[in-house]
């Protein structure tokens, strides 16, 4: 009799030990299946994502907002071969309408400001005397202090500072050469004003059809060759900074609808989705 007790003890004590052994495997294997359930719902959860927003968002349409063709096309040129291709257009544009450009016509304008007076010439010189205000006649002799007309002698001290200065040679060469580069200066400025005027005008366009984009418009110096990207490495780029900022937007509202169909809930306190179900949270919570 105490035999048979004794093999019936044991047939319990082994029966509840092989159900805790598997109730143990059992909980010890839940925690691996959510985990991977929630992998598996993750993937699902991105691929929706990356679907909606190629949907939402395909190519083509970005491209045409921000003016683009499409497909964009292959660069016809190299970046260099543009730039000076701008420049000679640039120099061009500016030849034909460059003020004085000619440097003789400034010479010819210089002599007619600026006259020099020499013996023989006919003149008409003014003078700061009241009762004599200017005396006319044929230049005969020059020397230091005056000048003679015909048979009048001239003080220079007499004469307006313009007539002293027309007929003193080193003067007058000096304005005259003066003048001359004055006004090449302002030619060389306003050719260059124009220049820039029709760089800042005609480079996005030429670079445009030649399959290149400026990614910084404002730049001081539009032939800075870092700020041109390639048509279709910018719409790229672009292509993606929208479509991950749309997916931002869509994400939470796909994973949750997902997570929840699946039987997950959101835990706050451990930031995490996790099963729903009691026994499964049980489960899971165990595991960790």
């Amino acid at each position: 009799m105490r035999h048979r007790s004794l093999i019936f003890t044991s047939i319990i004590l082994g029966y509840f030990f092989s159900a805790a052994v598997l109730q143990a495997a059992a909980v010890q294997k839940g925690p691996q299946d959510w985990r991977q359930r929630r992998e598996e719902i993750l993937a699902l959860i991105e691929a929706e994502v990356m679907q909606k927003v190629e949907s939402d968002l395909p190519a083509a349409t970005l491209a045409e907002e921000l003016h683009l063709p499409y497909p964009t096309p292959v660069p016809s040129k190299s970046i260099e071969e543009v730039f000076a291709e701008v420049r000679q257009l640039a120099l061009d544009s500016a030849y034909g309408t460059r003020p004085a450009q000619n440097l003789a016509d400034v010479v010819k304008e210089a002599e007619r400001l600026y006259p020099l007076f020499k013996v023989g010439d006919q003149v008409t010189l003014r003078t700061t005397i009241p009762t004599s205000p200017s005396v006319s006649g044929v230049i005969y002799q020059i020397s230091n202090i005056r000048v003679q007309l015909g048979h009048r002698w001239v003080l220079y001290r007499d004469l307006v500072e313009e007539h002293r200065i027309a007929l003193d040679e080193q003067r007058t060469m000096a304005r005259r050469k003066n003048y001359v580069a004055q006004q090449v200066r302002l030619a060389n400025a306003a050719s260059l004003e124009q220049q820039q005027q029709f760089l800042s005008q005609q480079l996005p366009v030429s670079m445009k059809q030649a399959g290149y984009v400026c990614i910084e418009p404002q730049h001081k110096n539009l032939f800075e060759r870092t700020i041109w990207l390639e048509m279709e490495k910018y719409l790229q780029n672009a292509l993606q900074e929208a479509r991950t900022e749309a997916a931002n937007r869509v994400r939470p509202t796909i994973e949750k609808r997902l997570f929840e169909e699946n039987g997950f809930r959101y835990y706050k306190n451990r930031k995490e989705w996790r099963p729903g179900g009691a026994i499964q949270r049980l489960k899971s919570f165990f595991g960790d």
